[in-house]
């Protein structure tokens, strides 16, 4: 094994490990939004300025990124400043309101800087993951429809991860409003991941691409699986122990899907 690959697999599993806990965030966002959304000492056990410990996972990252490959690292910059820009300045008001939240110790309800937490919780890796979509596909999300793919399935991932966190914590207690649009979110992920059956069907210029829509469909069949056989055994909030994996999965599929040749090096497309 490389030296070059098991940079790539550290940052990799930064990146997971940020992807996933970014989730989380969200769903501690959301139970500030609504405090009837779980039970009220779970709340308040989730909501902590330990959570910005993850920040460390994205500068690892990050770092990682520029000490592997320079050259990539400054064209994601040059080329997609304004994602970064956009992640950066929601993540230091993310980190603003959580502090000042917690130290005001603010209750839960319809406060305005609580839904402005939900909107910058999403945003942060939403912005970061498109950034991610630039490096994989050479092109800005908007400018073709395989990044539109992704974005929307990183969207779609990124609420149905927060709201399925708050059907974890809440479990069989959950209002029946989280229930259905925990289910809803999830049916829509795989959705949306089962368009890019199409790509695969009808084949294209890029086999990149076919890989990229390979994994995909993959991922959306796992996810229509899993949330079938939680249901038939009456247990589907633990389809949260079904999205964390996939997360934490789906970095290292993705860069297997574009660059093959980081594992196996002898591969020809």
């Amino acid at each position: 094994m490389s030296a070059e690959l098991i940079s790539w697999l550290a940052v990799l599993a930064a990146f997971s490990l940020y992807g996933l806990l970014s989730g989380v965030e969200l769903g501690v966002a959301l139970l500030r939004v609504e405090p009837r959304l779980a039970p009220a000492k779970m709340s308040r056990r989730v909501f902590t300025p330990r959570w910005e410990i993850t920040n460390v996972l994205l500068l690892v990252g990050c770092t990682g990124i520029f000490a592997v490959s320079p050259e990539a690292a400054d064209q994601v910059v040059r080329d997609a400043w304004p994602l970064l820009l956009a992640g950066l300045m929601a993540l230091v008001v993310r980190a603003g309101l959580l502090a000042y939240l917690f130290v005001r110790k603010s209750a839960p309800g319809e406060l305005l800087l609580n839904y402005l937490f939900v909107a910058v919780s999403l945003v942060v890796p939403l912005s970061l993951g498109a950034a991610g979509i630039y490096t994989v596909t050479g092109s800005l999300f908007w400018q073709t429809g395989v990044g539109w793919t992704l974005f929307g399935s990183l969207l779609v991932g990124m609420l149905a991860l927060g709201w399925s966190f708050v059907y974890y914590v809440g479990g069989g207690k959950a209002p029946q409003g989280v229930v259905v649009l925990s289910r809803l979110l999830n049916m829509t992920l795989a959705g949306v991941l089962a368009i890019v059956l199409l790509g695969v069907l009808n084949g294209g210029a890029s086999h990149l691409f076919n890989l990229s829509y390979a994994y995909l469909a993959v991922i959306a069949a796992g996810i229509v699986l899993a949330q079938s056989m939680f249901m038939a055994s009456g247990k589907e909030w633990r389809m949260w122990w079904c999205l964390a994996p996939i997360v934490l999965l789906a970095p290292f599929l993705l860069g297997l899907a574009n660059y093959p040749y980081l594992i196996f090096p002898d591969v020809m497309l």
